[in-house]
């Protein structure tokens, strides 16, 4: 079908985030939000002055669009079902710890809010003057908002605290629960940067799968939810392995579709092709060494 131009960004790097209501999509690139009216397609730059602008993250729960403010402790909440409509005095703090904000998701009616060493879920209360309300307080920040997923009926991300970083967390309830091993870990250790870390979910043929990609050391990690298994995925380039392509992910018409991180051109993901849009693919498999007091090991099956 054609293609509509309704938004040219004022931006030409950097992630863009958004969210709808039904009505009206919000969208912000780091220094502006967008309305965009879904019916029309109409778009207005949001105006108000009480928009915390410069944030590259959004949250919709409960009529409301939720953005955190750069470099504070402070998310702001716009009007109800408005994406142009916002108030100054509509804002909260995660203050159970001074750090910032990295990062936000809404998950079962609930807002977490990520900083760089904890976390605090919030609640929609209903209440007309004071909406929301702290319910949880989590030892465990996070290390990269890109890296903020929902899946599997829970939420990943790449975490942080006073003591470190660089282990992957699923929660369970309000409990992280490490699903990164000890060999993804070190691999983590070894990257330079891990704060552009980006992140996608998709489901196929009954595997949820958490894609985890670090641009700066050029690599990307894929946790397998159904088996509890972590596999590196690459693009073969001269010879040489890099960074997984596909960049962000789409459910679309029943088809896995994915942006590629460097020129912009769209994918499909199928288990029934065997090449990168005709590039060949590599395939390598590793196993643990198994050990006979030194004696000969035969193996009558590979899987």
């Amino acid at each position: 079908s054609d293609l509509t131009d309704i938004l040219t960004l004022t931006t030409t790097s950097g992630p863009v985030v958004f969210r709808d209501n039904g009505l009206f999509m919000l969208l912000v690139d780091g220094t502006a939000g967008y309305s965009v009216n879904i019916e029309t397609d109409v778009t207005t730059t949001v105006t108000d002055p009480d928009f915390p602008n410069g944030t590259r993250d959004i949250a919709y729960i409960d009529t409301y669009f939720v953005c955190a403010k750069p470099a504070t402790q402070q998310f702001y909440i716009s009007d109800q079902m408005s994406a142009l409509s916002w108030n100054a005095l509509d804002f909260f703090a995660a203050e159970g710890n001074p750090d910032q904000v990295v990062g936000l998701t809404e998950n079962h009616r609930e807002l977490w809010v990520f900083g760089v060493r904890t976390t605090e879920v919030w609640s929609s209360s209903g209440d007309a003057d004071f909406p929301f309300q702290r319910m949880s307080f989590i030892e465990q920040g996070c290390a990269a908002a890109g890296s903020i997923t929902k899946m599997d009926n829970s939420v990943f991300w790449l975490g942080s605290n006073e003591q470190g970083a660089g282990v992957v967390y699923r929660a369970n309830g309000y409990t992280p629960t490490r699903i990164s091993t000890h060999a993804i870990e070190y691999q983590i250790s070894k990257y330079s940067r891990i704060d552009d870390a980006v992140s996608f979910a998709y489901i196929q043929e009954g595997h949820a799968f958490y894609v985890l990609t670090f641009p700066s050391a050029n690599a990307t990690w894929v946790y397998d939810a159904a088996t509890g298994t972590w596999h590196e995925r690459s693009f073969l380039l001269a010879g040489a392995d890099i960074r997984w392509r596909a960049n962000c992910h789409m459910f679309f018409e029943g088809k896995h579709i994915v942006g590629d991180f460097e020129d912009g051109k769209l994918y499909e993901i199928s288990s029934s092709i065997y090449d990168d849009f005709g590039n060949e693919m590599r395939r390598v498999r590793s196993v643990r060494v198994k050990s006979n007091e030194m004696k000969p090991i035969s193996f009558a099956k590979l899987f």
